[in-house]
């Protein structure tokens, strides 16, 4: 099973907004050929990890309470 043109627009959204460089990302062809269970695996963890800097930035910004 290769993956759809949306879960590659998609996953390279997420690589796009998590920051990667170039030498870091999976390529069109590479997301291609993986599964759906591979494709979900690395959907989950982009977005984990955006949704966990998202969160310590936020925090940065308000401050730490003992502060």
């Amino acid at each position: 099973i290769m993956a759809t043109k949306k879960q590659i627009k998609y996953v390279q959204g997420l690589q796009k907004e998590y920051g990667l460089r170039n030498d870091e990302i999976y390529k069109a062809s590479e997301i291609n050929r993986m599964t759906h269970l591979e494709i979900g695996q690395i959907i989950d963890y982009y977005r984990t990890e955006i949704d966990n800097e998202r969160a310590y930035n936020e925090c940065l910004e308000a401050g730490l309470p003992n502060q």
